[in-house]
């Protein structure tokens, strides 16, 4: 079809016959010329198309009989195959029968063998076993425990490989003699140790140790071999062996320092050090190399000592006869010095061992100090104590074997070789008794309390002036919680802490009571009639309550409310100090807030104090105001004499105030006096009975001096700008004043009007007080009044 013109319209999947026509046959012309011949090329491609379409056909058939040929070919095939593959499957069925057949004799052959095999080599260990027998029970004759040990060993590796035929009489009959040998052992290697071990007990002093004293000690080469047989011997051994050995070299210690003994007293306790290190020097110098390092007997010993030294300390601090219990510095010191001893062995202890002391499944951090143990009787014992420490220990030990036997396994090598701390195994016994350490703290905090009362010295080497009394209080806090935590950071520190609390309640109390002045209560004749008849009044509010400030006793007020911010602040880093040192059950439970609020709540009252003061120094030229003859007046000059010695007493005072307080205090100071202030004023302007026009003059002149002076109260000593905010309020409310003023002398016909254009939000009542300080009539009030309400 290529040949054709416009092809590709033909080609296309939406072909349209006009469209394919039109585009074909564009002229008239075109269409007379060019007909004839396109549709002699439109056969010749028709025919064309027909003939391929033919043979298209024709192929299509040929290859259609094919492949139903190939087909059935193909299926013949398949079924030829799966007989071949059945006949192959029946063959090889045939084949293994024929296999079994064959190797039916070789596998009992093999059973056999096998059998034969394990029977002589049950046979070789049996003959083994009894030979590891005879030669342990001969070395165990002999005393050489280096080989008996290796025997020991080796027998009982063999013993496990027949310990299903424990019914087996020849088995059996080794099984006892193993037994006996052991016991046999068991009391040589005890007697030998028992032999050397009383040379180093006693004073426990080297130049008294001879070790040739003991016949047939075997040397310490022995010794050392014989720990191997006690190692042999198994876990209990070892611990029964340790046990005995340090509870030999503790015995003349229990005689030494026993209760009655004139050395058993605390402030001797070094003497018990001491004494323990000349025992552990020795059996370093002479058991060096006899007892093996995972035995850890130094440690055991070490725990064995403070053990036994725990209950004679317990005795003596539960004896209230003794002297030494009820004695703080005695009791200190030996707490210190049973720290350092503590420090000093799980120092030594790890530096031998190369590893922490508290390598222990029992966390040494936990939470013990808010979590009481009890015994099996339900009676407390303290967490921290020896007792406690022990039978948490107990405790973690049955729990892990009653682990071990359910899941079948042992306890690992590690977990035999757990090690306690020692830290607070002696020092925990004092810490129930640390009542009077306590007591001698508050005791302490309670005097510098008392010296405070009186104490007015200050301290100017902050930002702001305080009395030397806060800084001694807290400084003797931080030196306080340095000597406690050298002791101890858990509940006697926490018992400090209620302490130090108390005291800042107090000292609070202190600036409230001796540093500022009472609130001031006159005496009427009501009161004085509830107090002859013995009726209590109840206390005044502080934060309402009027109060007079002694000339010049203003700045001592100020110090108070400086000394209040700089304890706000100091108790924060206080109670920070606090949580930094004390243990983590506690931390929680710290919270000084209260304290902070105690000393904001005083600094609230010493404002208030301030500006009540001011109040009552002002207060006689308020009455001043109120004693002048307005109606009579009639001489306009400058301000008015009240007003003089008004700005002169507040400037003066704000001043002294404005050198002391900061800006933020003197602010809040400046804020409460110009609105109490404002309030004064107004209110002892309208006790004025009457104002002449005249009067009104003066007394506007008066405001603009008043507003001036309070105006200027924020910035009295440094000349800056008042606040914005602060200056815009003041006008404000002196604005009300200076109306007021205005209208009481504008004249009668004009008041409504002028009252309404320039005191739009006045009242009724307001209309009424101006007509009452103009001295009106009731009638002309009542019409004006209805004027102003139409």
């Amino acid at each position: 079809m290529s040949s054709l013109a416009n092809s590709s319209l033909l080609e296309a999947e939406n072909f349209d016959p006009l469209t394919f026509i039109n585009s074909t046959f564009s002229t008239q012309q075109s269409l007379d010329s060019d007909l004839e011949s396109f549709s002699a090329t439109l056969n010749s491609e028709i025919t064309k198309l027909d003939a391929s379409i033919s043979t298209s056909i024709q192929l299509q058939s040929t290859a259609s009989k094919s492949a139903a040929v190939d087909l059935k070919q193909a299926r013949e095939a398949s079924v030829q195959l799966r007989r071949k593959i059945e006949d192959v499957k029946r063959k090889a069925l045939r084949s293994e029968e024929m296999v079994k057949v064959i190797c039916a004799d070789i596998k009992q052959l093999d059973f056999a063998k096998r059998h034969l095999q394990t029977t002589i080599t049950a046979l070789k260990r049996l003959h083994m076993l009894h030979n590891a027998v005879g030669q342990l029970s001969a070395t165990s004759a002999q005393r050489d425990f280096g080989a008996a040990a290796l025997s020991l060993q080796a027998t009982q590796a063999l013993m496990e490989g027949f310990k299903d035929f424990g019914n087996v009489p020849k088995i059996k009959d080794l099984r006892y003699e193993v037994e006996r040998v052991r016991r046999e052992l068991s009391t040589g290697v005890f007697e030998a140790f028992e032999k050397i071990g009383n040379l180093a007990s006693a004073t426990a002093n080297p130049n008294d140790f001879h070790i040739d004293d003991v016949p047939d000690n075997g040397g310490f080469t022995s010794l050392a071999q014989a720990c191997l047989v006690v190692d042999a011997l198994g876990k209990q051994a070892r611990d029964k062996q340790c046990n005995t050995f340090c509870e030999s070299q503790l015995k003349s210690y229990r005689n030494i320092f026993s209760p009655s003994a004139p050395h058993s007293g605390l402030d001797q306790i070094d003497r018990r050090f001491a004494w323990f290190r000349r025992l552990l020097k020795s059996i370093d110098e002479r058991f060096k190399e006899v007892f093996p390092p995972h035995w850890h007997l130094q440690y055991k010993l070490c725990w064995m000592f403070l053990e036994q030294t725990s209950e004679g300390i317990m005795k003596t601090l539960e004896d209230e006869g003794n002297t030494d219990s009820e004695n703080v510095i005695v009791i200190v010191k030996a707490l210190q010095k049973a720290i350092m001893f503590e420090k000093e062995m799980t120092s030594r202890l790890e530096k031998d061992y190369g590893s922490s002391v508290d390598n222990t499944t029992v966390d040494p951090k936990a939470k013990y100090d808010n979590e009481m143990e009890y015994d099996e009787e339900g009676n407390e014992i303290d967490p921290r104590s020896a007792s406690g420490i022990k039978l948490r220990y107990a405790r973690e030990r049955a729990r892990r074997q009653s682990l071990s036997s359910k899941t079948g396994g042992s306890e690992t090598d590690k977990e035999d070789h757990a090690l306690l701390p020692l830290r607070g195994m002696l020092s925990g016994v004092f810490l129930p008794f640390m009542g009077p350490y306590c007591q001698l703290e508050k005791q302490n905090l309670e005097e510098l309390l008392q010296k405070a009362v009186a104490d007015t010295e200050t301290d100017q080497r902050g930002d702001l002036p305080v009395f030397t009394s806060a800084v001694s209080l807290f400084v003797y806090m931080k030196n306080s919680i340095i000597r406690c935590t050298a002791l101890t950071t858990g509940v006697v520190f926490f018992n400090l802490y209620k302490e130090y609390k108390a005291a800042l309640t107090k000292y609070a109390k202190v600036l409230q009571t001796s540093k500022m002045p009472a609130p001031y209560v006159p005496v009427n004749v009501m009161a004085g009639l509830a107090a002859a008849r013995g009726e209590e009044k109840a206390p005044p509010n502080p934060r309402t309550s009027n109060y007079r400030i002694p000339q010049g006793e203003e700045e001592m007020v100020c110090l108070a409310i400086d000394t209040c911010e700089y304890c706000v602040d100091t108790v924060e880093a206080l109670e920070d100090l606090i949580k930094d040192k004390i243990d983590e059950g506690f931390k929680s439970n710290v919270d000084l807030m209260d304290s902070q609020d105690d000393f904001n709540d005083v600094t609230s009252i010493g404002l208030r104090i301030l500006v009540s003061g001011l109040e009552s120094r002002i207060d006689p030229f308020f009455k001043e105001l109120t004693s002048t003859n307005w109606v009579n007046f009639d001489d306009v000059g400058e301000e008015s004499i009240y007003v003089r010695n008004m700005t002169s007493t507040v400037t003066t005072f704000a001043s002294n105030v404005q050198k002391t307080l900061p800006s933020s205090y003197y602010r809040s100071f400046c804020d409460k006096f110009a609105a109490s202030f404002m309030t004064s004023f107004y209110s002892n302007l309208i006790k004025c009975k009457r104002f002449s026009q005249i009067a009104t003059q003066q007394l506007l002149l008066d405001v603009y001096s008043l507003k001036k002076l309070i105006q200027n109260l924020p910035s009295v000593n440094s000349g800056n700008l008042a606040p914005s905010r602060y200056i815009t309020d003041t006008t404000k409310e002196f604005a009300k004043i200076e109306i007021m003023l205005k209208l009481v002398g504008t004249p009668q016909e004009l008041l409504v009007e002028v009252m309404r254009q320039q005191w739009p939000d006045g009242t009724l009542k307001d209309l009424q007080q101006v007509m009452s300080l103009r001295g009106m009539k009731r009638v002309q009030q009542t019409e004006l009044l209805e004027a102003f309400g139409n």
